[in-house]
């Protein structure tokens, strides 16, 4: 990590330049495009005449979503406070500091509360908890969908950024639905955006294929002043009043260039001890896991049980949720009536555990 080591020492830089007076004043409707420039790009004219008859359907039916009206997500003290709880479920954040001034800075200095921090880069080995975080993370700020980039999929820049309307199959990219895609159904135009294993996508940093060359288009959208002047490759209008918040996460920073690190506040988390998830993780997912299910899954877990749900999952928080699955799908039977384990169930149920990682056992056979 000694390529971001220099980074870690930074604070979030906040500030906001949104005129957030149209979004109270007089009840003044915002939208993330003009009419203005929708024509000015699209319609036809002639004799003091717009004609927009014949712009793509697909045009026209981005043009509605984003004439509707728009909202941020903003801060508040109580999101504070969950926020303190959150970080204090994920024991293995390094930089905790950084992290409690992304919603502080809101709360303090921004116009409205609305927050809009620097990108964000959640930096550890796979199985730490990056990706769990970010999901826990949109609901202390109340977004509802899912906007999850996956970076190491081979979308390139047509996923991100849309393809232009010749091609046949031509679309929007991501990055622009995250406007409606985001809170309630409601606009939302500084929505978080994850963009998960954002290392893979600089793999492709030296390759001649500009689609698949996706670091200079991460230059340009993590820079606070390059996004202001956004378009989609397909919906070719400037989005007005666009602050997203970009996570990324990694798994190590080598492949990533330093311009582009320049532009990232880093998180590093360390793996877990053994006692940090036999005493907060598989607790804390077994509630969850608990919360969505019925009244038969028990209330609580002994010892016994965390250390056989850890062995199951290997000490991996991805497969927490499945091994609390296998374990409870032992401990009861077809009419839902609780067994009393032996030892030797639980040694079979372990040993069917390590059969089903065994590298040798996956595969082709040689």
């Amino acid at each position: 990590f000694s390529d971001a080591s220099i980074h870690e020492e930074k604070n979030s830089d906040f500030s906001c330049d949104i005129d957030c007076s149209k979004t109270k004043k007089d009840n003044q409707k915002i939208t993330a495009i003009t009419e203005e420039d929708y024509k000015k790009r699209y319609a036809i004219n002639f004799n003091g005449f717009t004609d927009t008859s014949n712009i793509d359907p697909k045009i026209k039916e981005i043009y509605h979503k984003l004439n509707n009206s728009c909202t941020y997500l903003t801060a508040n003290k109580k999101m504070f406070f969950e926020l303190e709880n959150l970080i204090n479920q994920h024991p293995n954040i390094l930089n905790k500091d950084v992290l409690y001034s992304f919603i502080k800075n809101a709360i303090l200095f921004s116009k409205e509360n609305i927050i809009k921090t620097t990108p964000l880069l959640l930096l550890g080995n796979p199985g730490c908890g990056k990706s769990l975080f970010c999901q826990q993370l949109r609901k202390i700020f109340n977004q509802d969908n899912d906007i999850f980039i996956p970076m190491g999929n081979g979308s390139g820049v047509t996923g991100l950024l849309g393809s232009t309307p010749e091609y046949k199959n031509a679309s929007h990219g991501m990055i622009l639905s995250s406007i409606w895609e985001s809170v309630n159904n409601t606009n939302c135009l500084n929505p978080i955006i994850i963009l998960d294993e954002i290392e893979k996508s600089c793999l492709s940093s030296k390759v001649s294929d500009v689609n698949q060359n996706v670091y200079p288009t991460l230059i340009q959208l993590l820079g606070s002043e390059n996004i202001k002047h956004f378009k989609d490759n397909f919906f070719d209008v400037p989005i007005k009043h666009f602050y997203p918040n970009f996570v990324g996460t990694a798994n190590s920073v080598e492949s990533i260039p330093k311009p582009l690190l320049d532009r990232l506040t880093i998180i590093r988390f360390r793996d877990y001890t053994e006692e940090e998830f036999k005493t907060k993780i598989i607790p804390f997912q077994y509630e969850s896991f608990r919360n969505k299910h019925n009244s038969l899954v028990p209330e609580n877990l002994t010892e016994k049980e965390v250390d056989i749900i850890y062995k199951l999952s290997r000490g991996k928080t991805r497969q927490i949720q499945t091994a609390i699955n296998r374990y409870l799908s032992v401990l009861f039977d077809i009419d839902g009536n609780k067994q009393n384990l032996t030892s030797t169930t639980i040694y079979n149920l372990l040993q069917s555990c390590e059969e089903l990682y065994d590298d040798k056992k996956i595969g082709f056979c040689l």
